[in-house]
């Protein structure tokens, strides 16, 4: 809940962890920098009542373009490959 706060200004409730995975790469960052990179992502699913325009908190991170969109349209968004698994998966039903 605190994480979600921070990251987009989002109330959350009722949250349910539902995917996890994690990423290893070696090589070089969008900065240029040499990088041994490895990413845990951990998905859930939770309630937001009354969604608000995005807040950023922390410009300039890997939020900062947080924004709500209808599911199709993440489709069409440049996204990590576990995440559009997922979209997709979830926009079939």
């Amino acid at each position: 809940m605190r994480e979600v706060w921070e990251e987009s200004g989002q109330r959350i409730s009722e949250i349910d962890p539902i995917a996890a995975t994690s990423d290893h790469w070696v090589g070089s960052s969008p900065a240029g920098r040499f990088e041994d990179f490895n990413a845990v992502r951990l998905l859930y699913r939770a309630r937001c009542a009354d969604p608000v325009e995005p807040v950023i908190h922390d410009v300039g991170g890997s939020t900062d373009q947080a924004q709500w969109v209808p599911i199709a349209e993440a489709l069409s968004r440049r996204l990590v490959p576990f995440t559009r698994r997922l979209i997709e998966r979830r926009h079939d039903r």
